[in-house]
């Protein structure tokens, strides 16, 4: 008895186009989810200013042409005021030249005579750009859960370190 050969355009069975439009849709419902969750300790560090500080500074943002979460951070700062110019280079680890490698993160920024590396919250940044401290720049190491553009859920106190002359030490902590 001659078996009867399978076309290879027969349609998928039911189950497979289901399992494949549930999969689908749990994923993109995940990814806008994450991204609704940044929170913030509702204490906030003294000094800060206003949600929308930024307005009228401008920072340069350097990271790799990989990352995808460093577009994220971009709108989170052009949400607070800030213009941003984002550039994706191969290069970009050149520009942490001034940061030690345990503070490292996916991008740096420049602007107002400071560098920022990682998802630093825009308090942060409003509190260094409003006190001018005697620093190079300040960093959050890492791309920690939570963190503004990382989306998922802030599990832990994000330490952010002040950084002079290669040396750093706690500048603050959210």
């Amino acid at each position: 008895m001659a078996r009867k050969k399978r076309s290879s355009k027969q349609p998928a069975p039911n189950w497979q186009i289901f399992l494949v439009i549930v999969v689908s849709v749990l994923m993109i419902a995940g990814l806008v989810w994450s991204n609704q969750f940044y929170t913030i300790d509702k204490e906030k560090p003294s000094n800060t200013t206003s949600s929308n500080s930024g307005k009228g500074l401008t920072l340069t943002l350097y990271s790799s042409p990989n990352c995808s979460c460093c577009h994220n951070y971009v709108e989170y700062l052009e949400n607070k005021g800030y213009s941003i110019n984002f550039i994706r280079s191969d290069n970009y680890l050149d520009y942490f030249k001034d940061v030690p490698q345990e503070l490292y993160s996916c991008h740096i920024a420049f602007g107002e005579g400071y560098f920022t590396v990682g998802h630093i919250p825009e308090e942060i940044l409003a509190k260094m750009f409003s006190e001018k401290p005697q620093l190079d720049g300040i960093s959050l190491p890492g791309m920690p859960s939570g963190s503004p553009g990382m989306g998922g859920f802030k599990t832990s106190t994000f330490t952010i370190y002040g950084i002079a002359n290669g040396q750093s030490s706690v500048y603050a902590t959210i």
